[in-house]
């Protein structure tokens, strides 16, 4: 008895596979996405960045060798130099074959307080900022094409259970109505009628079965979630307060373009920097050549010069501005937009469901005039065509009103 029930139940795993809800998959597409591969990709390309910023001038030991020939001498002259960050060596070999080194250490005072890896460093973790949010943009966007397809699925899906149950009525009354017809109470044309309405919805229902199998093939290949043996389960309603879910809408991207700011204020604070600021180059060397310790002092600064790139920052730096207070106006409008979506998806489900509640009763009261001789069976099946259409209708409008309400949570996750 315990293998048969055993066996019960796994038949029925497969036939009916598992119940999957638009939240499970909205959860699964957060860890499968390709997005979460290409944003790992990008975090290991700032680090890399990160790195190399950081080691600024102790990226690694910069070599150069410069040799001369000396006619007179009829002999060469050779200078090494290796460098490692602030310190260096350098040994030459002279015409007459004397060996001398040098060995020092020197700092630009201009780098040491304010640096161009510095700088980078402070954009890179602005940058990371703006990365994080792509990546939950492109999530977010992920999504709602995984809600888009998700209702559309169960349209269809709603659709063809609602025409069948229609195909499932209308076989009953083919019925009753071939023995009216046998017995003579009947006209063909009303016989032929129902014959037609039901062809017609086993022809609607065939196309419908072949795009709810499409359909699962493209939540496979679109979002790699495979569907084959599952069934989803109907859109949830989501109780939720609108005014504080549209209050955090579009707020990532509006970050993203003050961010944006930011960095161009970063970096036109360095230009300024770098183009007021003189190197000056404090050093102390040893060298062997005359045993002797000597101290280094340099100074160079450019004047009167133009600074194209200072220029352009601040000019891009206005038109960010601009950028960034349109798009505030604009996420307003946006906002005021949503709400009339959200009364108009509500509306219309509403209508449809009291439309889809008044035909059902049009068409009982129609079969009952039928049966009293007052109508055609014509009117009946055109009452019922109307009932079909308005129950369609209203199950569409709920996935639509409920599919809305999941869009706009996904668009206000932070």
């Amino acid at each position: 008895m315990k293998k048969i029930l055993l066996l019960s139940i796994i038949i029925t795993g497969i036939l009916y596979g598992k119940n999957i809800s638009l939240d499970n998959m909205l959860d699964k597409l957060s860890s499968t996405s390709y997005q979460n591969e290409l944003y790992n990709k990008k975090q290991e390309e700032n680090k890399s960045k990160e790195k190399n910023y950081k080691l600024d001038t102790y990226n690694g030991v910069q070599t150069s060798v410069k040799s001369s020939y000396n006619d007179r001498y009829e002999a060469w002259e050779t200078t090494g130099k290796a460098s490692f960050g602030d310190f260096y060596i350098e040994g030459t070999k002279t015409y007459d074959d004397e060996d001398y080194a040098t060995f020092g250490v020197e700092k630009n005072i201009k780098t040491l307080i304010y640096s161009k890896n510095k700088n980078e460093l402070k954009k890179l973790d602005m940058n990371k900022e703006i990365d994080r949010i792509d990546y939950l943009s492109n999530l977010e966007n992920h999504k709602i094409e995984l809600i888009l397809l998700y209702k559309e699925y169960k349209n269809s899906e709603l659709e063809l259970k609602i025409k069948q149950n229609g195909i499932n009525t209308l076989q009953v009354e083919k019925n009753k109505l071939q023995t009216s017809y046998d017995m003579g109470a009947t006209s063909k044309i009303e016989l032929d009628s129902l014959k037609m309405n039901l062809n017609n919805l086993a022809l609607e229902n065939k196309v419908l079965k072949d795009n709810l199998s499409k359909i699962k093939e493209r939540f496979y290949y679109n979002f790699n979630i495979d569907i084959t043996n599952s069934i989803l389960l109907d859109i949830s309603f989501k109780k939720v307060n609108y005014d504080e879910i549209i209050k955090k809408y579009g707020l990532k991207e509006l970050e993203k373009k003050k961010i944006q700011t930011n960095i161009t204020t970063e970096n036109i604070k360095y230009l300024k920097y770098d183009d007021k600021m003189p190197d000056i180059t404090v050093g102390l060397e040893r060298s062997t050549r005359y045993d002797e310790n000597r101290v280094v002092l340099s100074f160079s600064k450019k004047f009167f010069g133009y600074n194209a790139e200072l220029e352009e920052e601040k000019i891009s730096l206005d038109q960010q501005k601009i950028s960034l207070k349109q798009s505030i106006n604009e996420n307003e409008s946006e906002k005021i937009k949503i709400y009339n979506n959200l009364y108009s998806y509500e509306t219309e489900y509403q209508v449809n469901k009291n439309k889809a509640n008044l035909e059902s009763q049009k068409y009982e009261i129609k079969k009952l005039e039928y049966t009293n001789g007052k109508v055609t069976y014509l009117d009946v099946m055109e009452s019922f065509n109307d009932y079909l259409e308005y129950q369609i209708a209203a199950e569409k409008a709920k996935n639509n009103f409920y599919g809305y309400i999941y869009e706009l949570l996904i668009r206000s996750e932070l």
